[in-house]
C-alpha cells in the first residue's frame, strides 16, 4: 500500500502545481485481473507530465523507477523502495481491450488509463481540466458528487474535486473527450534487469 500512496502523493503534487480538477472513483471499473501481462512486466523509469517536470528541482535528483512484477508493483526513488501487491490498494482491470490501473480504496480511487506504446507505458490520469462542471462530468458517470474545494492561501490557488461512480460503457468516451488531462505519465522501459539505487542518485 505504501507504494501506491507514494505514486498518489506525486499525483496530488501535480494537481497543486498545475491547473486541474481532482476526479476520484467510488468503484474499480471492468474485470479485475490478478496478474500483469508479460509485455508489461519489467523495469521502467518515470517521466512526469511536462508541466510537473518543468517545476521539479533537478531531473536526476527526482528520478522515480517502477518495476512491474507478475502481481505487484515496486516503486523506487531516492527515499528507497516500496512494493504493493494487486488487490492491496492496487488494481489492474480491463474493459474490452482497454487497461486501467487504479490506486487507493473505495470510495476514493485514483484511476489511470494504461496504454502500451512500443516499449513504453503511458498512464493517463482521470483528473479533469480546470473549472470542469458537475454537469459535464454527469455525461460520463452515473453519479457525480462535489467533495471539496481546498484553498491554498500561500500560493493563491484552489483545488476542486469530485467523486464519481464509473459507468463502464462511457469510460472510454470520457478519456476521448476534452475533459481529462492529456499529458500522461510516461514509463520508459529499461534494459537492465535490476535497478541499483546507489548508481541512480
Amino acid at each position: 500500500m505504501k507504494s501506491a500512496f507514494k505514486f498518489l502523493t506525486l499525483g496530488f503534487i501535480v494537481i497543486n502545481l498545475i491547473s486541474c480538477t481532482v476526479v476520484t472513483a467510488k468503484n474499480v471499473p471492468g474485470r479485475k485481473i490478478d496478474s500483469f501481462p508479460l509485455d508489461i512486466i519489467g523495469n521502467y523509469v518515470v517521466e512526469f507530465p511536462k508541466d510537473f517536470a518543468a517545476i521539479m528541482e533537478g531531473e536526476d535528483k527526482n528520478k522515480m523507477y517502477i518495476t512491474f512484477k507478475s502481481n505487484s508493483i515496486i516503486i523506487k526513488d531516492k527515499e528507497g523502495e516500496t512494493e504493493t501487491s494487486l488487490g492491496d490498494s492496487l488494481y489492474f482491470s480491463m474493459i474490452g481491450t482497454n487497461y486501467y490501473l487504479s490506486f487507493g480504496e473505495e470510495p476514493e480511487i485514483s484511476l489511470f488509463k494504461l496504454v502500451k506504446n512500443r516499449k513504453s507505458i503511458l498512464l493517463y490520469p482521470m483528473y479533469a481540466r480546470e473549472n470542469v462542471t458537475e454537469e459535464e462530468l454527469s455525461k460520463y458517470f452515473t453519479s457525480v458528487v462535489s467533495t471539496s474545494e481546498a484553498s491554498d492561501d500561500s500560493v493563491g490557488m484552489s483545488t476542486s474535486s469530485y467523486s464519481v461512480t464509473i459507468d463502464e460503457t462511457k469510460l472510454e468516451a470520457y478519456f476521448k473527450s476534452d475533459i481529462p488531462l492529456k499529458d500522461a505519465y510516461i514509463l520508459k522501459k529499461k534494459k537492465n534487469k535490476f535497478i541499483c539505487l546507489s548508481d541512480s542518485f
